[in-house]
């Protein structure tokens, strides 16, 4: 791929140039959340039964919902490389030539691990669309790469750059990563069976959303053709409504680290004045849009703290009905995208991690 191919497609994936006010404003915001980590530290002494079990976790949550409820888009991706930037940081730092490739309509692939390995996961992260993969995403994929290796299973992964919103909304993302999909089936040795799905929270919903395009294409994307079923797919805390109004949104409200009016915001950003549909909102398709679903094994990881937690569970009960091979487990104390979230608090390794890794050790 050529420098300034890279360069146009970096622009694209989502990155921010800000004004002086802007960074202004961003410092001062900053600052601002500095100001209340002491009064969090004693606060979360005294949580309560609304508060997150662990205390380390309690606070750490609040900072992050506090920093992303405050942060306009730009100035969140002002704060972090795009996905693609972070990629080779990450190759640079252990020591190996990064390989990405420029996919059609504006996505990257950037390939960890051995990419002649016998199976291929494609990974899209989440971040609610508009957040790119930071280095515990790199760490968290490369880990599962090593640990899987050490039990005799071949695994590469391809992590999808896809364009974050508000520099693209809905379908831009699932076109995108229909065609990483497509570029691994096309362009490589794998058949669809020896090739698994995996995404975190929006990187969930774009899961589901590839997955109902291979029975259901969409209208606005070109049709993948599969001759048999994908090998298999996880989701870490999928995102599967956009609405505010579920039970578990007013009960892990001081417990996740997902903010109510983040996600509001970062659903409107997405849909661009689109309504919901099965693609980008699986909740509200019918249990029969399921069936005949063209992947064989199927794990839905949620944590018994997160805000999603009622959505995702009303979608698991209609997915589980017309995929059989679908296992959910529902990790107490966690909550949303442990994996990734509590890490960057020092959680060094949660419930949901031990339980993806002896899935994928199953499965693989």
């Amino acid at each position: 791929m050529t420098k300034n191919a890279m360069g146009s497609a970096s622009q694209n994936a989502g990155s921010a140039d800000l004004s002086v006010w802007e960074k202004l404003d961003l410092v001062c915001k900053i600052v601002l959340i500095l100001v209340t980590i002491p009064f969090r530290l004693v606060a979360g002494l005294f949580r309560g039964s609304r508060g997150a079990k662990s205390y380390r976790v309690h606070v750490g949550h609040g900072l992050v919902r506090t920093l992303t409820g405050r942060l306009t888009a730009r100035q969140t991706q002002y704060m972090g490389p795009p996905t693609n930037k972070g990629y080779e940081a990450w190759a640079k730092e252990n020591r190996f030539p990064p390989d990405t490739v420029e996919l059609k309509h504006g996505g990257l692939g950037h390939w960890l691990g051995n990419k002649k390995a016998k199976k291929v996961l494609i990974y899209y992260h989440g971040g609610g669309f508009q957040l790119s993969a930071n280095p515990f995403y790199f760490k968290f994929l490369s880990d599962l790469i090593q640990d899987l290796g050490k039990q005799g299973k071949d695994l590469s992964v391809f992590l999808l750059t896809y364009t974050l919103t508000p520099h693209a909304t809905y379908p831009t993302q699932l076109r995108q990563s229909v065609e990483a999909l497509r570029y691994i089936l096309s362009t490589s040795q794998y058949s669809p069976s020896d090739i698994y799905l995996g995404g975190d929270s929006a990187g969930g919903n774009i899961c589901l959303g590839v997955l109902s395009h291979l029975s259901h294409p969409h209208p606005e994307i070109e049709a993948v053709q599969l001759n048999r079923q994908l090998g298999g797919m996880f989701m870490l805390s999928p995102w599967v409504s956009f609405s505010a109004d579920w039970p578990s949104v007013r009960e892990h409200e001081y417990k996740d680290v997902v903010d109510k009016k983040s996600g509001l915001k970062w659903a409107d950003d997405f849909l661009g004045g689109r309504k919901g549909d099965n693609y980008c909102e699986a909740v509200l398709a019918p249990p029969e849009w399921w069936a005949n679903a063209k992947v064989r094994d199927v794990l839905v990881i949620a944590g018994s703290e997160e805000l999603l937690l009622s959505s995702i569970e009303v979608f698991v009960k209609k997915f589980k009905g017309q995929v059989p091979n679908t296992q959910y487990v529902l990790v107490p104390d966690e909550g949303h995208v442990s994996v990734i979230l509590d890490s960057m608090i020092g959680v060094e390794q949660t419930r949901q991690e031990k339980a993806l890794k002896s899935w994928l050790s199953d499965v693989i």
